[in-house]
């Protein structure tokens, strides 16, 4: 149930966001698993790459990583290939990030 409170917030924020005609959104976790740090890095990257869409992945630098039990490395696997197959897009590694 948290986390589907937690995706009606974020919803509202975004929704909120795209009100005040907003040309960037940036959504990240407040769960301590994202360094606010790195919000310029993306800005940086959707404002001179052009892009539409850029999505963090929290399995490229090890030192972020923590440990994932089994069971959720298991859902995070069907998810992600899931996501891969619906989308179209078989470049997707982490989906499930909120980054």
């Amino acid at each position: 149930m948290k986390k589907f409170r937690n995706w009606i917030f974020c919803k509202k924020g975004m929704k909120k966001a795209l009100e005040l005609d907003n040309d960037i959104i940036i959504k990240f976790d407040g769960d301590n698993q994202h360094l606010p740090d790195d919000i310029p890095k993306f800005k940086t990257k959707l404002i001179n790459e052009d892009f539409d869409l850029i999505k963090g992945n929290r399995f490229l630098i090890s030192e972020f990583s923590e440990p994932m039990p089994n069971l959720k490395i298991l859902g995070n696997l069907i998810t992600t290939n899931l996501k891969k197959i619906v989308s179209g897009n078989y470049k997707i590694s982490d989906p499930n990030n909120g980054f």
